[in-house]
């Protein structure tokens, strides 16, 4: 977010790349054994472009509502599916690599703003709020391999949840450096459709059910043009891990499958430039 000081409403445009990476596995079962890693996805490199947007509203000098949003489509990047039959990944019965050139990434953020001037030169501002954040990632027909025909399957996870921040900021005349931290603690929920295998049910052929921590860290530079307008770029770091939970599995005979979800695991970078408009 952006803040100035004796405004009422702030608008912060914004667009860059990213380059993420994640991962999931499986046990054998509920007891995380026979064998510990059954199943794993391994998403890497997927880059594409996003756009964001957030708005500020200061329902007093001190005090703000704000909201973001932030959505990424994935262009380019690959995924390794694996399956094992002993413990800690040994006698592998399945390990191919596909494309995963299609998806997205979006987050909605709700926030109410703290803010208290530390100085007349630096700012401080404590946020507490709800992070919703989506990603949809996919195994893809690769047009070069004749054994991929007609793959589109996909793996959506959700993570919502309370989240707190902060925001340090050094004005420096027409310049400003904006040091930004957030963190929460979610709900993890994940589908997907295996559109392949044919003993698995569609459109839901498997759900993940598990608590969720993510943090990020981002630096924000920023240039004064006049009092209303800014022009800003930033770098942002984002670390997210799901605890143990569960996998359901649903099958076409109606059978019902739980074994143990060894957890998920998320990495996001992105650069961006953009405008900052005060009113």
């Amino acid at each position: 977010m952006a803040f100035a000081q004796n405004q009422k409403f702030n608008i912060s445009l914004g667009s860059g790349l990213f380059n993420e990476d994640f991962n999931w596995s499986i046990a054998g079962n509920m007891e995380g054994k026979a064998p510990n890693v059954l199943s794993e996805l391994i998403w890497t490199k997927l880059k594409g472009t996003q756009y964001n947007i957030t708005a500020d509203y200061f329902l007093t000098p001190k005090i703000a509502i704000g909201a973001d949003f932030l959505y990424g489509k994935i262009n380019s990047g690959k995924v390794n599916d694996a399956d094992y039959l002993e413990d800690n990944r040994n006698q592998t019965v399945f390990d191919e690599t596909f494309i995963s050139n299609k998806g997205y990434a979006q987050h909605i953020n709700l926030n109410l703003v703290l803010k208290k001037d530390l100085s007349d030169k630096l700012i401080l501002n404590a946020l507490i709020g709800y992070g919703n954040f989506i990603q949809e990632l996919y195994l893809l027909e690769d047009p070069n391999d004749p054994e991929t025909e007609n793959l589109s399957s996909y793996y959506k996870n959700h993570w919502n949840g309370p989240q707190l921040g902060f925001n340090l900021k050094y004005l420096m005349g027409k310049f400003s450096i904006t040091g930004k931290v957030r963190s929460g603690y979610y709900k993890y929920y994940a589908s997907a459709n295996w559109n392949l295998i044919p003993n698995f049910k569609k459109p839901i052929s498997f759900e993940h059910k598990a608590n969720a921590y993510k943090y990020s860290g981002s630096l924000h530079l920023a240039y004064s043009i006049n009092k209303h307008l800014e022009v800003n770029s930033a770098l942002n770091l984002t670390y997210g891990a799901s605890f143990s939970g569960k996998d359901y599995a649903y099958f076409t005979d109606e059978r019902v499958a739980t074994t143990k979800f060894n957890g998920a695991e998320l990495e996001s970078r992105y650069v961006q430039l953009g405008l900052n408009l005060y009113f």
